[in-house]
């Protein structure tokens, strides 16, 4: 195939596959994420150890996180540290938006109970939610989010003893951390985080909005930790807000000053505007009381706003691209399974008799994909693609994944991922210096925490569960044939654990086999098998006392901060803070290195659709028949 004809056919397929994205503009997607701890009986229990021994039925597909799983539902399951981590799909920011990322949230929980063994217990631990905002903007968006909207983002989405949020700008989305929430509770943070995050980056884009944005607080803002962002405590504004409450006065830069409860009802107004009509009265209920100081903050005693309950009910409606990426198309003369999938984009390797070749598709053209790919309208040029030789067109950067293509090769995979910053060294001004994990580059490593080089994308016990029950079904098959009886009728073959799924219909029951690892894809793909050197269990390291400073300049390397650890508490005051003046606030550097970007959300936008309910477990093979003795004869 020469050049031209090649590029021809990848102009054509991008051409078809173009497609409008959602998460372009400012509060478009949303993505809920939680943390577990969990616990055998007394002892705690490192999810990142347990998860090599369990039964997941999903595949590893991010190149940025080698511990994530894509679950059948779209779910992401990985460990974060000792932490167990669910993550829900991209979800549309539209009326009902917020009731959406609850379901998911607690199909997510159902998810990860459903894997665990009996015994364990799990008590959530953090609660992050990301909100699309323009790349170019992220970064300016979480220094104003920093100092105008965190501090009213963690009266309501953190308890009474949570330490603080964390504000993260990542690659086209802004990510808030605070404590663990759910019910009501999320629902309200949730619409707060995507209405302040979208007023923000309209702000940083130059737009103006009717409502003012909060003032900009003289506040404590310390750099992040595990990854490049801010910290704002809960006594950033010096003294424990959380502890004053809604009586809480804080320091404006402009010398002003502002009750806690009206900085709250200040940032809901912004948000609200933002979210306009893309909201329903239902997604604006909980807040809205909150707001009025009609129902109770989330550190207030008793946090847990009345609301309605979870809306309840499994999928009403079916979209093409949720959880489809884990199963694989059959079309003529070949064979489309993702090879790899990110928050971005998702490459899938297209193999057919003489070659392999691979298609890079956005995040806003998959659920278009898989239609066409159903419909047959993609067969002739995914078909002509591989009838030619190799034309050299290597995926090799993330700026090729931006739009859809057709490629002969994918170099390094984690090259595809979008750059990012590493967390600073507050005091050298410099990436920072502990310990970091490389299956998640850009994040800061727990102690413990470790990279494997591509493992089986399968977990080796679901693998060996179909395996177990194929060899028993052949075992049953072979005393039929050599004791003789049965049925006249062919031996039905035993269950394949890569079923031919015909393209019309939806993702089969059983689980497609475990696909071969590819280090470097090139015509036919090579297997890679991964080997782990044990390492002792990580710990939980304790979070230091910041010490302040006038200047954004340098601290020692920070251990990962605990949500839930006891906090430094100062004196509570509800008037003012003890030091007169401006507040310092402690930036990080802007000069630090890019790496990949990893995330463990998936892929394709489900809006307001339900999560699907988890598929059932394969039924146990049937026992092996009772020989017989001819007649006459004696056993």
């Amino acid at each position: 195939m020469t050049q031209s004809e090649a590029r021809r056919l990848h102009e054509a397929f991008a051409s078809v596959l173009r497609a409008p994205d959602p998460g372009a503009a400012p509060a478009g997607l949303l993505g809920i994420e939680h943390e577990y701890s969990l616990r055998n009986g007394d002892r705690p229990l490192d999810f990142s150890e347990a998860m090599r021994g369990l039964a997941i039925p999903g595949r590893r597909l991010d190149p940025g996180d080698v511990n994530a799983y894509r679950l059948p539902s779209g779910t992401a399951l990985t460990a974060d540290g000792a932490e167990a981590e669910v993550a829900s799909p991209p979800i549309r920011v539209r009326p009902g938006f917020s009731g959406a990322a609850r379901r998911w949230a607690a199909a997510a929980a159902g998810e990860l109970d459903s894997v665990l063994p009996p015994g364990i217990a799990k008590e959530g631990y953090s609660t992050h939610v990301s909100v699309s905002v323009p790349a170019a903007a992220a970064d300016a968006t979480a220094r104003l989010y920093a100092v105008t909207f965190a501090p009213a983002l963690g009266l309501v989405l953190d308890g009474p003893r949570s330490q603080g949020v964390y504000v993260r700008p990542r690659p086209g989305r802004l990510e808030l951390c605070g404590e663990f929430a759910s019910g009501p509770r999320l629902g309200a943070a949730v619409a707060l985080a995507v209405g302040s995050a979208g007023a923000c980056a309209l702000a940083a884009t130059g737009h103006r909005m009717r409502s003012p944005l909060p003032p900009r607080l003289a506040i404590e803002v310390l750099p992040g930790v595990e990854r490049f962002g801010y910290r704002v405590r809960r006594d950033a504004p010096g003294f424990d807000l959380y502890r004053a409450g809604r009586s809480g006065i804080v320091r404006r830069q402009d010398g002003g000053r502002i009750a806690a409860g009206e900085l709250v009802s200040v940032a809901w107004q912004a948000a609200r505007e933002v979210l306009g009509s893309r909201a329903s009265p239902g997604d604006l209920a909980v807040m809205d009381g909150i707001a009025a100081g009609e129902l109770p903050l989330g550190v207030e005693e008793g946090s847990r706003p009345a609301g309605p309950a979870v809306e309840a009910g499994g999928l009403t409606r079916k979209r093409p691209g949720e959880g489809a990426i884990l199963y694989p198309r059959i079309r003529p003369g070949m064979r489309i399974e993702a090879f790899v999938a990110t928050w971005d984009f998702t490459v899938f390797r297209i193999a057919g008799r003489g070659r392999s070749a691979f298609a890079c598709v956005p995040r806003a053209s998959l659920e278009r994909f898989f239609v066409l790919l159903e419909e047959g309208r993609l067969d002739e040029t995914l078909g002509r693609y591989l009838a030619q030789s190799y034309a050299g067109r290597i995926l090799a950067s993330h700026e090729q994944t931006a739009g859809a293509g057709l490629y002969d090769e994918v170099a390094d995979p984690a090259q595809l991922l979008a750059p990012e910053r590493e967390p600073v060294d507050a005091h050298l001004g410099e990436p920072y210096s502990g310990k970091r994990g490389r299956g998640r580059p850009g994040k800061a490593g727990r102690p413990g925490k470790r990279s494997l080089l591509l493992p089986p994308q399968w977990s080796i016990p679901f693998v060996g569960g179909v395996l177990a029950a194929a060899v028993t079904a052949a075992v049953v098959a072979g005393i039929l044939l050599t004791q003789g009886g049965g049925s006249d009728e062919p031996t039905p073959a035993p269950a394949s654990p890569t079923p031919d799924v015909a393209v019309s219909e939806g993702p089969p029951a059983t689980s497609p086999t475990r696909g071969a690892e590819t280090v470097t894809p090139a015509a036919s793909p090579a297997t890679a098998t991964p080997t782990r050197s044990p390492e002792p269990t990580p710990t939980r390291p304790v979070e230091p006392t910041p010490t302040r400073q006038l200047d954004p300049a340098p601290a020692t390397p920070i251990p990962t901060p605990v949500p839930t650890e006891t906090p430094r508490i100062p004196t509570p005051t509800a008037t003012e803070p003890p030091t007169p003046g401006k507040s310092p606030t402690v930036l990080p550097t802007e000069t630090v290195t890019a790496s990949p970007t990893a995330t463990a959300t998936p892929t394709a936008p489900v809006g307001d659709v339900d999560p699907p309910p988890p598929p059932p477990p394969p039924p146990p093979p049937p026992p092996p028949p009772t020989p017989t003795c001819p007649p006459g004869t004696t056993c």
